[in-house]
């Protein structure tokens, strides 16, 4: 099989002919290769249906702030308010922890770099790769075509498992418009948070899912659509 250094030959060709400065930001912010690998392979997917990922990029420092001035962020933190309102006067003894800050590129990157879904996925991709890359096409020192040729391949490789955690930068959490919703009792412990883990406690006996979409439908005045289903995540939901 390919070595990792042929790999990382690769990664550098996609970065030269394929993808756009801001994912080769990312990748060079990630020192695991597996992880940096996936990522430039949902970049690819992403740009499979959008024309440029820069128009759906996470704010910067300067948008970010501008939010929180906005009327539209006053709305959306009055609306968690009275969601919060909602959901404890129908279940005593519980509350909502909601943040409302957006998520920066760096916080994104740093999920990425912590999760061990995203690590141990980047490891079957580094495999697949490993064993593509020794087939004829693939020189040892790529250029446009190389480069062109693994992007169609990434793009259609497929995956034991969906990702669960968005790729740095083009996380929903980074327009503003996106909320984790999470359940803890009135000592601040968490009854059902914001991860995989936790899918079963949301979907179980307690029935947090229907609890917490309850209140958001009788006190988000329409705003808020979820949750969301793909990645299934019932404490997810978006701002409009």
């Amino acid at each position: 099989m390919a070595t990792d250094a042929k790999i990382l030959t690769y990664i550098d060709a996609l970065e030269n002919w394929v993808l756009d400065s801001e994912c080769i930001v990312v990748l060079m912010s990630i020192p695991r290769m597996e992880q940096a690998l996936l990522a430039a392979r949902q970049y690819i997917r992403y740009m499979k249906t959008h024309r440029n990922v820069w128009e759906s990029w996470a704010w910067n420092d300067a948008q970010i702030e501008q939010w929180y001035k906005s009327d539209g962020f006053k709305q959306a933190s009055r609306l968690i308010d009275n969601i919060n309102t909602k959901f404890q006067s129908a279940n005593s003894g519980y509350r909502l922890r909601v943040k409302k800050t957006v998520r920066t590129v760096e916080t994104q990157i740093q999920y990425w770099r912590d999760s061990d879904q995203t690590l141990r996925i980047g490891i079957q991709l580094r495999d697949k790769l490993a064993k593509e890359l020794d087939q004829s096409g693939y020189t040892d020192t790529p250029g446009k075509t190389e480069a062109e040729t693994l992007q169609k391949y990434l793009a259609n490789v497929h995956l034991s498992e969906k990702i669960m955690v968005a790729v740095p930068g083009l996380s929903d959490h980074g327009h503003g418009n996106a909320y984790d919703l999470v359940v803890e009792d009135t000592k601040g412990t968490t009854m059902a948070g914001a991860s995989a883990s936790w899918k079963s406690t949301w979907d179980g006996p307690h029935g947090w899912t229907a609890k917490l979409k309850t209140a958001v439908e009788a006190a988000g005045e329409g705003h808020f659509k979820g949750p969301l289903q793909s990645p299934y995540e019932p404490w997810h939901y978006e701002y409009h």
